[in-house]
């Protein structure tokens, strides 16, 4: 099945197509990817991973066409960075 492994830095995106297994779930995607290869081990922790924009658990099943999403934590608020741009 034909899957989407994306994560953004500012300076940096990855895009990846992956022809995944049948039976896939959100962390073999993430594995077969390689994605994570480029986070530092002792930030993976701080990760969060979803499917088309919402926060799933890792074991979740993926189906045809999903776009799997690293999230990284927010560094400000966003109320405050609105705040400050202003």
């Amino acid at each position: 099945m034909d899957i989407k492994v994306v994560y953004a830095l500012r300076d940096r995106q990855w895009f990846i197509s992956l022809n995944a297994p049948e039976v896939c779930t959100l962390e073999q995607a993430l594995i077969l990817s390689k994605v994570l290869n480029h986070v530092a081990p002792q930030d993976r922790s701080q990760l969060s991973f979803g499917i088309n924009g919402r926060v799933k658990p890792s074991m979740t099943l993926l189906r045809e066409g999903d776009r799997v999403e690293v999230y990284r934590p927010r560094l400000v608020n966003p109320k405050e960075q609105r705040r400050q741009q202003v």
